[in-house]
């Protein structure tokens, strides 16, 4: 969603709307009849998981992590901000990378403008770490506004990793279950999932550096892998543990090489299990030749299509900005058709905040009373701006990370979701979720949002935001 104000991002939407209206995400429900080939050649060990609800928690843990990393610290995020919390952050960061310890930070260059204009950018890498600006939105380059990096991941030593919707800023730091602020949620895991999620961040960081070398707009950024040595192995024929050994890494536990193909779920405990699905549908094939396992289209949109269609009980989301395609709509109306209690929790119409947020409202609004017709329930989240992106399938799955189920996030942006059946984390999020069903009333007792309340709302609504809805709709 919108996040950053300027006159130049109103003027370029409107090319850019023409121009990304006439490719929209398109996926499909791969085979599987079980969860088991969900995850079969796609899964890694999670263990150990904490689910962190407050601020303060998630980045009290966060700065615990970063203290701890013996050999490297792998930071992607949408928003390093230039306040006081990136300026602890830096700091936690600028400790680490002075004791020897790798440092990479990238940060999108349109979320993050204020970590540079802060001098905390260059600070950080006059301490040794190095950082890279994914992609700028300006006249020259105008598909910066709709190709962002959306992701929130800290991976330390390979062999830890943080994932969750919290971007770094004094915002995400005030939030939590009674914040009038924001409200996001994180999970620290550890296993081979981790090295996974280090492999993803290496992918990223060497598309990025070929990318950004021409417009030096590196800070200290070096290729992960020295691919245009002389005798380098090009970066399609390493597995992942080749690529840790050759950039100096150590810790990694990945239990096979990544060119094998991922671990085999008879490895460990199906309660263990985890699958992270990494998505940036505007890489060139060139670019995905790179990263065979990312080479499908829309590998998360395909991801949740398929999932859904293995609910037999219940499909439970957090959608702050609930403005999907058509295709996961009907997907849910169709679980909803086989009597699968769907529930979608999302912003309250005045909660949304931000540049463009009626119209984002708006085209929220509209999705939700398409799927409350059909029969799902809709659960409005009104005393903060609910930020997790979040859900749960049954008793068997549940997934977290950074796509907000809108429409851009599955066809433009770069977003991350884990998808697990470990036991405790599927409790969590259940547990989570009904509390936060519960406090959508204030009377404590839980009360879906009927269709008829959302269209008296929608007629509520100014002109300009319908508009705006219809206009910006692939942007937002």
């Amino acid at each position: 969603m919108f996040e950053q104000s300027g006159k130049k991002k109103v003027l370029l939407s409107v090319v850019l709307t023409v121009l990304v209206t006439l490719v929209q995400p398109v996926g499909a429900a791969q085979p599987a009849s079980s969860w088991t080939d969900f995850f079969d050649g796609q899964s890694f060990e999670l263990k150990d998981p904490v689910m962190r609800h407050e601020g303060k928690d998630i980045f009290a843990a966060r700065y615990r992590a970063i203290r701890e990393a013996k050999d490297s610290i792998l930071v992607m995020t949408y928003g390093f901000k230039g306040d006081g919390t990136a300026e602890t952050y830096a700091k936690e960061l600028c400790r680490r990378a002075r004791h020897g310890i790798k440092v990479f930070v990238l940060a999108d260059g349109h979320g993050s403008p204020s970590f540079k204009t802060s001098g905390y950018a260059e600070k950080l890498v006059a301490c040794g770490a190095h950082i890279l600006f994914y992609e700028d939105m300006t006249f020259a380059n105008p598909r910066g506004l709709l190709h962002v990096l959306h992701q929130k991941t800290l991976v330390i030593d390979g062999n830890r990793a943080l994932v969750g919707s919290a971007n770094i800023s004094n915002w995400y730091l005030s939030g939590g279950r009674h914040s009038t602020e924001i409200y996001d949620l994180e999970v620290e895991m550890k296993g081979s999932i981790a090295c996974e999620l280090a492999s993803q961040f290496m992918w990223m960081w060497n598309r990025t550096k070929r990318q950004k070398q021409p417009e030096g707009d590196i800070m200290g950024g070096q290729q992960m892998v020295a691919e245009h040595s002389a005798n380098a192995i090009p970066v399609s024929e390493l597995s992942t543990s080749e690529m840790w050994r050759q950039y100096g890494f150590r810790g990694c536990q990945l239990p096979a090489a990544k060119k094998s193909g991922p671990v085999k779920r008879e490895a460990f405990s199906s309660h263990s299990i985890a699958r992270s699905v990494m998505s940036d549908p505007l890489f060139t094939e060139q670019d995905l030749s790179t990263y065979p396992d990312q080479a499908r289209e829309f590998p998360l949109l395909d991801a949740y299509l398929t999932a859904f269609s293995l609910a037999k009980k219940r499909i439970w989301i957090y959608a702050p900005y609930f403005t999907p395609g058509s295709q996961f709509i009907e997907a849910l109306k169709a679980a909803v058709a086989r009597n699968v209690d769907v529930r979608i929790v999302m912003n309250e119409y005045e909660q949304t905040v931000g540049e463009a947020a009626g119209a984002l409202s708006y085209c929220a609004y509209q999705k939700a009373q398409r799927l409350a017709i059909a029969g799902a329930k809709i659960y409005l989240w009104t005393q903060s701006q609910l930020h997790r992106k979040a859900g749960l399938i049954d008793d068997e799955v549940t997934f977290f990370g950074s796509d907000n189920f809108y429409d851009r996030g599955q066809g433009y942006t770069s977003e991350l979701m884990v998808f697990t059946q470990n036991r405790a984390l599927v409790e969590q999020m259940s547990a989570t979720m009904v509390d936060s069903m519960i406090a959508t009333r204030a009377d404590g007792q839980s009360i879906e949002t009927s269709s008829s309340a959302i269209s008296a709302r929608l007629e509520q609504a100014e002109t300009g935001e319908a508009f705006l809805c219809h206009l910006l709709r692939p942007l937002l």
